[in-house]
């Protein structure tokens, strides 16, 4: 769940790798963690409406298509597979912000950092420039995927300070860093 203290409404694709890494070995398993949450009220699964630019609830039959999609494209978490279209969206309620906090407690700074993706371009909010920079690598990683022989190499473009909220609505001075994005050699700087 600290990730969808970070980020709106996160997309299966981005929160897998961390609910793999904590023993979760199957999309359905998560699935399944993640609908449980949402029965407790704590979360809302949404999906993504093009033609809207928005997000809605997703529906019993989108659940029904992301599942098998998952199963049939990858059974297991994959770092260069991207899920799309098919993808489903999960966004803490007020309710699962004041279970977190009840759980983990305050966020510690270090911890704290939201991000952004935008086309060719990564901005990161983080109480130290250190923490940005550790924040622009994961999230790339996560996120893009890079032609063989070639790696994606981000470059910081601006600094400045920033006040920035995390979905619990605790608020955190520190920076916020616009990384550009580009493709590179792998192996070159």
């Amino acid at each position: 769940m600290a990730l969808l203290t970070m980020f709106g409404a996160s997309g299966f694709s981005v929160l897998y790798p961390d609910l793999y890494e904590g023993g979760l070995r199957s999309p359905q398993d998560a699935a399944e963690l993640l609908f449980g949450l949402e029965d407790q009220g704590w979360l809302r699964v949404l999906t993504w409406a093009e033609r809207k630019d928005q997000f809605r609830p997703a529906t019993k039959r989108s659940r029904k298509d992301f599942l098998t999609a998952h199963e049939n494209v990858k059974p297991r978490w994959d770092p260069d597979v991207d899920y799309g279209e098919t993808n489903l969206h999960f966004d803490l309620t007020v309710e699962g912000k004041a279970e977190y906090l009840r759980r983990e407690g305050e966020t510690k700074d270090e911890d704290a950092w939201k991000g952004q993706l935008e086309d060719r371009e990564v901005v990161v909010w983080a109480t130290s420039e250190a923490n940005t920079r550790r924040v622009a690598r994961r999230l790339v990683r996560q996120s893009y995927v890079a032609p063989e022989g070639q790696r994606m190499a981000f470059r910081r473009h601006a600094v400045e300070p920033a006040t920035f909220e995390l979905k619990t609505e605790e608020q955190f001075n520190g920076v916020r860093v616009t990384y550009g994005l580009r493709l590179a050699k792998a192996g070159a700087n």
